[in-house]
């Protein structure tokens, strides 16, 4: 019988892969300059918000009234709606029987009527001097306050403008849970000109 053939040797082999190597990609770090820039800008964020809020906790129920009343102007001119945010949803004036929601009606229509086309201003303007403004009751026990203001309607640009309405205006505002004084009924009297109509 013959012997069993006996295997030969192994050989390796080496394959050569020409061509361009791919690098091997991992994971990319953001670089440390943007951790730190972020970093920096979360740390003045929180900075600043609770330097806000200590500030508003410091200020007094007349200081906040005050702010809150005499925003009311600059709110109106600039064309925002943001001074409705000093009226409780209940509100009601007195006089005219108007509604937050009606205000809200009535500034939409004044804006877009009465901005000048040319200029892109606001033909119309209030004003509510300062030392017209009086706080005449105020219970910071039960968040009620009582005030008296004056406030002027003018119409026109520059040099054209003119007071088309003045009035004495008397307020209740109450303070809500986050501490915000609003706009809560009112009722006003005509002492110059005339309301407008839209």
């Amino acid at each position: 019988m013959a012997a069993p053939t006996q295997p030969g040797p192994h050989r390796q082999f080496r394959i050569s892969v020409s061509g361009p190597q791919v690098p091997r990609v991992d994971h990319v770090q953001p670089p440390m300059t943007f951790l730190r820039i972020a970093s920096v800008l979360a740390v003045g964020f929180v900075c600043v918000w609770g330097g806000l809020l200590l500030y508003e906790s410091t200020r007094s129920d007349e200081e906040k009234i005050r702010v809150m009343v005499l925003e009311q102007a600059p709110a109106f001119n600039e064309g925002s709606l943001r001074g409705l945010e000093a009226f409780r949803s209940d509100f009601r004036d007195r006089t005219s029987r108007l509604r937050k929601g009606d205000l809200h009606g009535i500034l939409l229509f004044a804006f877009r009527q009465e901005t000048d086309p040319k200029t892109g201003r606001l033909a119309m303007r209030i004003a509510i001097p300062e030392d017209s403004l009086d706080i005449t009751e105020l219970d910071t026990e039960e968040g009620t306050a009582t005030i008296e203001l004056e406030a002027e309607l003018h119409r026109g640009l520059d040099d054209a403008e003119k007071l088309v309405w003045a009035v004495e205006i008397t307020a209740e505002l109450q303070r809500d849970k986050r501490e915000r004084w609003q706009f809560a009924s009112s009722r006003h009297r005509t002492t110059e000109g005339r309301a407008p109509r839209f």
